[in-house]
């Protein structure tokens, strides 16, 4: 998830959606929401970011932050 370290950095939090991570990962995985839901939520569990589920116009979106560990 080395987009999710790029676009962080620097920063102290941003705004990702399912679907940016997904296109990013085509072709080469085609994985569904709730498959990217579950790689966000294992780099939270390894405390490489802190992650709040949130939506934007109905539509699911990760207010991400990198913790210690992820830097």
């Amino acid at each position: 998830m080395q987009y999710i370290f790029d676009k962080c950095s620097g920063k102290e939090s941003v705004l990702i959606s399912p679907d940016e991570l997904a296109n990013l990962l085509k072709p080469k995985y085609d994985l569904t929401n709730p498959e990217i839901k579950v790689l966000v939520d294992n780099l939270v569990l390894d405390g490489l970011i802190t992650m709040i589920l949130s939506d934007k116009k109905g539509k699911p979106i990760y207010c991400i932050s990198l913790d210690k560990k992820g830097e």
